[in-house]
């Protein structure tokens, strides 16, 4: 019962879905383990308990091993997979030509499936602060739609203050 309830809902969080997964496990050994010892009451095949643990030990390794990876990666705020840095810079420059530079860019996973970016950008000219804010406004919902970025921090900054931010 539980399985089914959580069935549509396992892709949408790592908690979640590491429930799902360890129902799963537990009806599938419930199931594995009165089948063995079925058989081995009626043939005394006593090697299929071994075989029926080593396989329910390999299914929970499989899919620890996705979640431990994906927990890492949120512990470690890494970058989530299939998204590049360079790459989405380079779209912003391309999609809004008023970006001169984009620079302390920074791309992290909060939780699984929450991805936030930040950065700064210098503009070809300085804007007035309405101009800057409609700006700031498209480039958030660009990185939503593009990308599925729930949260993006974008500062504007002149030229003077890019050259205060850089590393030496």
């Amino acid at each position: 019962m539980s399985i089914a309830i959580l069935q549509g809902s396992h892709e949408e969080g790592l908690n979640v879905r590491s429930v799902f997964y360890h129902m799963v496990v537990d009806a599938a050994s419930s199931v594995g383990i009165v089948a063995a010892a079925v058989v081995i009451f009626f043939t005394g095949w006593n090697t299929l308990d071994q075989l029926v643990s080593l396989g329910i030990s390999a299914v929970i390794i499989h899919w620890s091993w996705g979640i431990l990876r994906d927990s890492t990666k949120v512990l470690l705020e890494i970058a989530p997979t299939g998204l590049n840095m360079d790459i989405i810079a380079d779209d912003l420059k391309t999609r809004f030509p008023q970006i001169k530079d984009l620079y302390n860019a920074h791309l992290w996973m909060i939780t699984a499936g929450m991805v936030v970016f930040s950065a700064h950008v210098e503009l070809e000219d300085t804007p007035n602060p309405a101009d800057a804010e409609s700006l700031v406004a498209r480039i958030n919902s660009h990185l939503s739609e593009w990308y599925g970025i729930i949260e993006s921090t974008i500062q504007v900054a002149s030229s003077d203050e890019a050259g205060v931010c850089e590393i030496s």
